[in-house]
């Protein structure tokens, strides 16, 4: 999903990892901190999306 042909009709930022976790954004990996995934997390939230905090430990 790094590159959308069909953004924003087909809205990737609601694409999440099988975890359940975030994942990735805009070529962003999970384990950037990044500021793109700070956005793809406001625009969940700004549809509507509640998230819950989970310890999901490390790897």
């Amino acid at each position: 999903m790094r590159t959308n042909p069909f953004a924003p009709d087909v809205p990737c930022h609601r694409v999440l990892a099988a975890d359940g976790s975030l994942g990735g954004y805009m070529g962003a990996g999970p384990a950037s901190g990044s500021a793109n995934l700070a956005r793809k997390r406001t625009m969940l939230e700004d549809e509507g999306v509640e998230f819950e905090w989970v310890d999901r430990g490390t790897k």
